[in-house]
């Protein structure tokens, strides 16, 4: 097959398809008329060569592709029924190929078909176009995918002609059997005039759904369908084969609803029809685990009704949201037939603003009148037991939605219910002793460890410390307070009173013995054998992610098959994964909210969305480098910071920790933003915990509640900081990329920063899907391509500022690589659109600006630069008071300058200056290249390590600065790692083969000769 997509493509002008199908004309820009999804003007561009030659792309919304996804969206059809449509449209002929797996089809499975196929062939006659077109407003091409009919009364005619029997005809349930005037007669079960919906699943017609057309009181009206027992029995929704293929599935009640759905180009939709069946939970939980359901019901007390029963059925182990819309009385087919603009973009929206249960719950009583009447409805709903059983993070949002209603933060907490169970199996235990310390702790310790292991799960780490996750939280089993609360509450004992201290003990060793062995990891871990990435962002029922080559999936943390248990960060504000979100809409909207609002050149703003995305994938790369936003006061650099922390985490989170604190945040948290971190904050303690976590190093620390054990405490979190100084210490210098904010030249008049941020919360599940997807689907499967990248930063940029980070920075290249089919470099008005990705533009603009940063930063900051240049200084203005005559010396050729100063007893010698070719470097004269020339000459010393240390501390007293040197060896140290940046300032070390760094050994003692080199 994919040979005939390769020669339709081929024989097929892509401009050619679309201008025939839509009607539409291309104009003078090279653009079509509209776009024929979004409708807007002037984005649709189809280019005539290039890379991107045979394909499509809007620059307003997320549809692009090929002529085959052109075909498919356009027109409403499957892969196989573009590729059919495509060839065609190329006048070729496709080889028939047997079905795989055609269902074997018994007599009544054909007369289904049949009738389907005749009702629809009546589908726009004799009332037919005016109910489905002009007053239910369905688009015909989906009347056509979904073959919806119409009935004539003459269906049994129909299937006599085509050789049925009448038997066979009566098992189907089409037709019925009725004594009319003594005589029995065969009549057609839907009667003449009804619009008939066949409902297909697995190629077969399962079920028959009809309605009643006519404009009369809807008491009146016809309301049945195909009886129970002539259905197939595999029948569960109307449209259930999304069931099967999609990772997002929205249920709503009617037919109506769901074609209009479809109308919008939303075509992972089914419907119950008439009131939620056992039979169909049984079918949601069978086959929505691990996806994510939406349920989209009628604004009615029925609708409310479908929803508590569905999500009380299913519990927390689907995850289930409910679409806010409307107002009362509304449904989705008059909900949509109402809203003007783009229907898709719209149900989208509602997807992502849909509401668990329990904040669908609160929203109800929301409108209710009094607190009292508040107050029943929670609790005849169960809402705060609901609450009582999620995470101590999710209860918060519940608890301040709650505070909405009117209730106190002490209400609320009194009405939070939990289990009974185990406090009345202990009871029933204790029944049978008069003094409570009699009875066995042992007995105790097990009836516990039963009730928790049927709602949770044990487990032992490596140091055989005890766990428990029950109701989606992790407790350590031991005298802490998180674990002796939870016992309060369950069993109303406490270790302190008797026999509690000695059942805790007896729980924990049962445990121990009944649990198995799984390592806690961090916020995230990842498999670098598998190339698996497990992440908690703190997902609906505790639920992880775990992201692969081939998909990503929703887990229960701590209770999967992987035995992956994930900490959690108490800062990421729950996030609702969504498996079937679009990269293209999910980038579009990081482009518009962040990319476009960074106020930096615009080849940075890549830099700063690759390394954001890179924080969901760090185990790719063995380091990472510091991100500094500098700038002045206002500049735009904190606002970026707080764009993405919100991202991130779902509010802003700019912190000023210590370096303790430092270290404990980047261990538990994607992110750390050390807001205004200038050079006086900069602390012994905090510029360690910045080499440790650009290098991925580790600190060691006492563990808590021993006096002897200690702990590896690792940062692992993206670091940014947010400042107006430069670093000054070389070490960081290199392994931080500066980025310069300046809101003056880059900024908008139109930004509004909250307004973005309040943005960047309601579309912060969609976007984020969006980076996980394009993680999976793109950075994951081309991972190899960093060995490429490596390559050319060790060949094209070898030496470069930031080159300790070329690991790092290979896999930024990677994503950056891939981020541009998404939100691209070029637009339709350059020249280079549709010629080349301006990638390798981009990287080239990082490592010239981190360059020319690292170079004015290290050489204005470097300490020994400083200090030489200084004494260069001193000795040129001593020379220039005492007009210093030049004369000869016997280690120079020609005539020169010395002078020995008496407060810093070293000994200078000045060249005289040479005349130097800018083009070619010859010295002297007029040159042949005629280029521009400069004038060159040295100064230099000779002097042992001690002698320039002690000439350091002089210049130091003088200036009133303090000296960083305090030994030779500590000096000659630094003199070694800073031997380039010296080289960089001009500064040159002259050594002897074999006796490197030194000039010359002299009875022991050994002299360093420094040369400064001198250009005007």
């Amino acid at each position: 097959m994919h040979d005939d997509f390769q020669r339709i493509k081929s024989a097929l002008s892509i401009r050619d398809v679309i201008t025939a199908q839509t009607g539409l004309t291309i104009g003078s820009s090279g653009h079509l008329q509209e776009c024929p999804f979004c409708h807007g003007k002037d984005c649709f561009s189809i280019p005539k060569t290039g890379n991107y030659e045979g394909t499509f792309k809007c620059f307003q919304c997320p549809e692009k592709g090929d002529v085959f996804i052109f075909l498919e969206k356009y027109l409403q059809l499957d892969r196989e029924g573009a590729l059919k449509k495509a060839a065609e449209l190329a006048g070729i002929e496709l080889e028939q190929k047997k079905p795989k797996s055609a269902p074997r089809l018994s007599q009544v499975d054909k007369i289904r078909l049949a009738a389907a196929d005749y009702y629809h062939s009546h589908m726009l006659q004799n009332g037919g176009r005016e109910y489905f077109v002009d007053r239910r407003g369905h688009e015909e091409q989906t009347l056509l995918r979904e073959k919806v009919g119409w009935s004539d009364g003459r269906l049994l005619d129909h299937l006599r002609e085509q050789g049925f029997g009448e038997r066979e005809i009566l098992e189907s349930g089409l037709v019925k059997e009725k004594e009319i005037e003594g005589a029995k007669r065969l009549l057609d079960f839907f009667a003449k005039g009804l619009a008939i919906f066949p409902h297909y699943g697995g190629g077969r017609v399962l079920h028959f759904t009809m309605k009643d057309p006519r404009d009369i009181p809807a008491a009146e009206k016809l309301k049945y369908q195909l009886p129970n027992d002539f259905r197939d029995t595999r029948w569960v929704f109307y449209g259930q084969d999304v069931l099967d293929r999609h990772n997002e599935i929205i249920v709503v009640e009617g037919e109506n609803d769901r074609l209009q759905v479809l109308n919008a180009g939303i075509s992972y939709v089914m419907a119950m029809i008439g009131q939620i069946s056992d039979a169909q939970i049984k079918a949601l939980s069978k086959k929505c685990r691990g996806k994510h359901l939406y349920l989209w019901v009628d604004n009615d007390a029925a609708g409310d009704q479908y929803v508590r029963k569905i999500c009380a059925a299913l519990g927390s182990d689907i995850s289930v949201r409910i679409i806010a819309y409307g107002k009362p009385g509304d449904d989705p087919d008059s909900y949509l037939k109402r809203f003007e603009g783009n229907r898709k973009q719209e149900i989208r929206r509602l997807q992502l603003e849909a509401l668990d249960y329990v904040s669908w719950e609160i929203l109800r009583a929301a409108v209710l009148p009094s607190l009292e009447e508040k107050l029943k409805h929670l609790k005849d709903h169960k809402v705060f037991r609901a609450i009582g059983s999620q995470p101590a993070i999710q209860q918060d949002v519940f608890k301040e939605k709650l505070s909405h209603l009117g209730f106190s933060p002490k209400a609320v907490e009194q009405q939070l219910d939990f289990s009974q169970d185990l406090m009345n199996q202990i009871h029933e235990y204790m029944v049978g002793f008069e003094n409570p310390k009699d009875a066995d702790p042992i007995v105790l310790g097990e009836i516990c460890f039963k009730f928790f292991a049927h709602h949770g799960r044990f487990y032992f780490d490596s140091e055989d410390r005890v766990w428990l996750i029950y109701q989606n939280r992790t407790y350590e089993v031991s005298n802490g307070t998180a674990f002796n609360a939870l016992m309060l509450k369950l069993t109303r004992m406490i270790p302190e009173k008797a026999p509690g201290a000695q059942m805790w003990s007896a729980l924990k060793h049962t445990a121990y013995l009944g649990g198995r062995r799984i390592d806690r990891c961090q916020w995230i871990h990842t498999d670098v054998v598998r190339d698996t990435i497990f992440l908690n962002l703190n997902g609906p029922n505790n639920t992880i992610l775990k992201v692969s080559r081939d998909r990503i999936e929703e887990i229960q943390n701590g209770m999967n098959d992987d035995h992956v248990l994930l900490s959690s960060s108490s800062k990421i504000m729950p996030m609702n994964f969504l498996p079937d979100t679009d990269i293209q809409e999910g980038m579009t909207a990081l482009k518009e909210l962040i990319f476009d609002n960074l106020a930096v050149e615009r080849k940075q703003k890549y830099l700063i969305l690759s390394w954001l995305i890179s924080g969901l994938c760090p185990e790719f790369a063995p380091y990472q480098f510091l991100m500094k936003f500098s700038g002045y006061a206002s500049s735009g650099k904190s606002t970026a910071a707080k764009f993405i922390t919100t991202l991130t985490y779902g509010n802003d989170q700019l912190s000023d920790p210590s370096g303790a604190a430092a270290f404990s945040s980047a261990a538990q948290n994607p992110i750390l933003v050390i807001d205004n971190l200038e050079h006086k904050d900069l602390t012994r303690g905090m510029q360690k915990f910045l080499l440790l976590a650009a290098t991925r190093g580790q600190k060691e620390k006492r563990k808590g509640g021993t006096d002897r054990e200690t702990i590896d405490e690792s940062p692992r979190s993206l670091v940014c900081i947010t400042a107006i100084e430069p670093f000054t210490l070389s070490e960081l210098i290199s392994r931080t990329f500066e980025i310069p904010f300046d809101r003056r030249i880059h900024g908008s008049d139109s930004f509004y920063e909250s307004e973005v941020l309040e943005q960047i919360k309601k579309k912060r599940d969609m976007i984020m899907s969006a980076l996980l997807r394009f993680i999976q689907k793109d950075v994951m499967s081309n991972l190899d391509m960093r060995k490429e990248f490596m390559t050319i930063l060790n060949r094209q940029y070898k030496g470069h500022a930031k080159d300790r980070t070329n690991a790092y920075l290979a896999l930024l290249m990677v994503i950056l690589s891939k981020m541009l089919k998404y939100i691209p470099y070029w637009g339709p008005e350059d020249v280079m659109f549709g010629v080349e990705s301006g990638e390798t533009d981009i990287y080239k603009a990082w490592i010239e600006e981190q360059n020319a940063a690292a170079k004015e930063t290290e050489q204005g900051s470097n300490s020994i630069i400083q200090l030489l240049d200084g004494l260069v200084r001193e000795h040129l203005k001593l020379m220039k008071e005492k007009n210093v005559v030049k004369g000869p010396d016997p280690d120079y050729e020609d005539e020169v300058w010395v002078l020995e100063h008496p407060e810093y007893s070293l000994k200078m010698v000045k060249t005289t200056p040479e005349t130097v070719c800018a083009e070619c470097g010859k010295l002297g004269g007029t040159c042949a290249c005629r280029a521009e020339t400069y004038s060159k000459s040295t100064i230099e010393f000779v002097a042992t390590s001690a002698h320039i240390v002690d000439a350091f501390d002089r210049y130091c007293k003088s200036t009133g600065k303090r000296n960083p040197y305090e030994s030779a060896s500590v000096f000659i140290a630094r003199l070694r790692n800073d031997r380039g940046l010296l080289a960089k300032s001009g500064w040159e070390i002259i050594e002897t083969e074999g006796k490197a760094p030194y000039f010359r050994v002299i009875r022991g003692q050994r002299y360093l000769k420094m040369r400064y080199t001198l250009v005007r």
